[in-house]
This record gives C-alpha cells, sequence and structure tokens, in this order.
C-alpha cells in the first residue's frame, strides 16, 4: 500500500479491521474516505500511522489502537474524525504522537471525553487534541510523564493498578519421588508486563 492509496475513496462503507501484513500505514491512505462510518480496529502488526492516514474520516465512530507494537502515531493522522464518540486508548507501545494528531475530535470532549494512556507518557507534539473541549485525560498510576491536576492544560488524574488474576491451577497429586510440572497463566487488566517466580 503506498502513499495516498484510498485518499478521498468513498466506496469503503462500516468498519476497516487492519491486522497483520501491514506494519505502516502510509500517510493519507484513508484521507477522507467519508463512508467509512463504523469503527477503524488497528491490532497487531502494524507499528506506525503515517501523516494524515485517516484524515477528516468525519463518520468514524471508534478508533481501537493495538496494544503491541504500535509506536508512532503521525501528523493529523485521525484529525478531524469528527464523529468518534467513544473512549480513545493510548496503548502503552506508544512513544510519539504528532502534531494535531486527534485534532478537532468534537464528538469525544462532548459525548464520552476521556482518553486513556496506558504506559508512560508519549513524546507530543503540539495541539495533539486541539478543538476537542471537554477532554479529560486518565493515566495507571506509576507512569511517568504527566502531571496532575492538568496536562497539556487538561484535567489529568492517575487510575490505581489493578492486580493481576491467577488462573486456577487445580488440585495436584504425585508420589514421593516423582517430578510435577505446573503451568501457569496470569491476566492483567491494566495489561502490564507480568513476571512470574517461585519459593520453596
Amino acid at each position: 500500500m503506498g502513499d495516498g492509496a484510498f485518499e478521498n475513496c468513498q466506496g469503503f462503507t462500516g468498519s476497516l479491521f487492519i491486522d497483520g501484513g501491514l506494519e505502516r500505514i502510509p500517510d493519507r491512505a484513508f484521507l477522507g474516505c467519508s463512508g467509512l462510518d463504523g469503527s477503524v480496529l488497528i491490532r497487531s502488526g502494524v507499528k506506525e500511522i503515517g501523516e494524515q492516514a485517516f484524515y477528516g474520516c468525519n463518520r468514524i465512530r471508534l478508533i481501537e489502537l493495538s496494544n503491541r507494537g504500535l509506536t508512532t502515531i503521525g501528523k493529523q493522522a485521525f484529525a478531524f474524525c469528527t464523529s468518534v464518540d467513544s473512549y480513545l486508548q493510548i496503548p502503552k507501545s506508544v512513544t510519539s504522537i504528532g502534531d494535531e494528531a486527534f485534532r478537532g475530535l468534537r464528538d469525544l470532549g462532548i459525548i464520552q471525553g476521556e482518553v486513556t494512556f496506558w504506559g508512560n507518557a508519549p513524546v507530543m507534539g503540539t495541539d495533539v487534541f486541539a478543538e476537542a473541549p471537554g477532554l479529560h485525560f486518565v493515566f495507571r498510576q506509576g507512569a511517568s510523564g504527566f502531571s496532575t491536576p492538568t496536562w497539556l492544560g487538561y484535567p489529568c488524574c492517575a487510575i490505581p493498578n489493578s492486580l493481576p488474576v491467577l488462573d486456577p491451577i487445580g488440585h495436584k497429586t504425585i508420589m514421593p519421588g516423582e517430578s510435577i510440572e505446573i503451568r501457569l497463566q496470569a491476566t492483567d487488566a491494566d495489561d502490564a508486563d507480568l513476571v512470574y517466580s517461585a519459593s520453596n
């Protein structure tokens, strides 16, 4: 896919799902695709969203970004996606957000208003969330780079970390002298990296 591949294409309708096989969404790839009126779901494999990739897609309702691998959101990538009205979550892998990347998310500010950062504060360009009145930011307690009660001129607060939940192990029975293998699996609502340890 090259720069401007589907620019101003009116044939796209509904939602767009991008998963695997594409490390970078090119500049202006879907600029002005006003037929997209559902969700934009960007999953694993995508590392960078190019400049103006979804600029002016003014009927998108939800932007869902991968929590694995995405590092860069380019300048004006989602600018003037004015109908986005669901929670916006910035994955912990994101380290850089370009100028005006989310400018003009009018309905997000009016209806929902919450932007959640799951990692440390990314390097932020200028006016990233301009023209989106009513926004407020939340971040995971212990993350660096944020400030309270305001950050970048918007209200900002920390949310407590959730405790990991270990899947049930169940009863295990062995005879003396035998060895046993126990596989552990846990989940963490904050998507934190988990470290397992054991002691005797």
